[in-house]
């Protein structure tokens, strides 16, 4: 079993599911924190932060429509959530370019890299 099938399951949306919640929140406080740190807590950088988390759960289910479905899709098509998830996390790196943080700063409560 992969890491996100032991983290997300696919019988309830993922914004209903606790570990999800837990982990966008934590993104969502990282983030805020460096700009409080960087007394940049104010708009237009907050809501540069709403859209990075809003990208960050759209990349997630991207991941569980992969890992459920497969790169390729039953029809021999290729699935959509794979251009889609590199299309996102590269918009995710220009929001974070906008906000003046690096990847490398991002991190969880628990350490861990986002």
């Amino acid at each position: 079993m992969t890491k996100l099938a032991s983290v997300y399951r696919t019988d309830q949306p993922l914004e209903q599911q606790k570990k999800f919640k837990d982990q966008r929140g934590k993104i969502r406080n990282s983030l805020l924190a460096i700009l409080k740190e960087r007394e940049k807590d104010k708009e237009p950088f907050l809501d540069l932060v709403e859209q990075y988390v809003s990208m960050w759960g759209d990349v997630q289910k991207y991941n569980l429509d992969l890992w459920v479905n497969g790169i390729r899709l039953e029809n021999g098509k290729n699935n959509d959530s794979q251009k889609l998830k590199v299309a996102t996390n590269k918009q995710m790196l220009v929001l974070l370019d906008k906000l003046g943080i690096s990847a490398a700063e991002v991190k969880t409560d628990d350490g861990e890299d986002l």
